[in-house]
């Protein structure tokens, strides 16, 4: 793994011009980040009420490796901030995209995209309801595509659903309504088509 971008040498970090590479499902081809589906299925009466979800899934190897490598690329550094803002001071503005109009999905608004690098490196993005849930899908990242992770031959920048918890739902109040039961598959690559189906069981079942 080596590092992307150093000072003087962004190769347009922001998105705004060349460094495509994989699908992001998104309308750009030119973007260097993308995201992974997540689709919930199950009784919907689960779901009525649901107003925030909390979705916090792992950096697989490589993505791990990126970060490391680039930790300007991260949300805080100085072409970070471009992926994962609201592209109000331009970049591709992640969190903003995520519950845009150009992909289909649960209406949404996203209220924070944070990343953790301690003893686990993880990405958790909270999500505000503006719609039904149930048989609906959400979109995760700002994940770097394959062409912007550089990953080592054979490997993919993958997340990964690590635990039953890794992804919950609150009501109006506040009050936890449900978590995670499965999520199949356990881990996804950046832009690929087959969704990480979620089942999700009531809390205190």
């Amino acid at each position: 793994m080596v590092a992307l971008w150093g000072c003087g040498d962004a190769k347009d970090p922001a998105g705004e011009g060349g460094g495509g590479g994989d699908s992001t499902g998104g309308d750009d081809d030119a973007l260097t980040h993308g995201f992974v589906a997540l689709r919930f299925t199950g009784d919907a009466a689960l779901f009525a009420g649901t107003q925030t979800v909390v979705a916090t899934l792992e950096y697989g190897p490589c993505l791990s490796s990126f970060y490391d490598a680039n930790p300007q690329m991260r949300q805080y550094g100085n072409f970070g901030q471009l992926v994962f803002g609201d592209g109000s001071t331009g970049g591709e503005g992640w969190k903003t995209r995520l519950c845009g109009d150009a992909i289909d999905h649960t209406a949404c608004s996203i209220v924070w995209i944070t990343q953790r690098f301690d003893s686990v490196h993880q990405l958790a993005v909270t999500y505000e309801l503006a719609g039904d849930l149930s048989e609906g899908t959400l979109l995760f990242g700002p994940l770097p595509t394959a062409q912007t992770a550089q990953c080592d031959e054979d490997v993919q920048p993958t997340v990964i659903a690590s635990t039953g918890e890794t992804i919950r739902g609150t009501d109006a109040d506040g009050h936890d309504r449900w978590h995670t039961m499965s999520v199949v598959p356990s881990q996804a690559a950046t832009g690929q088509v087959e969704p990480m189906v979620v089942q999700a069981v009531a809390i205190g079942q």
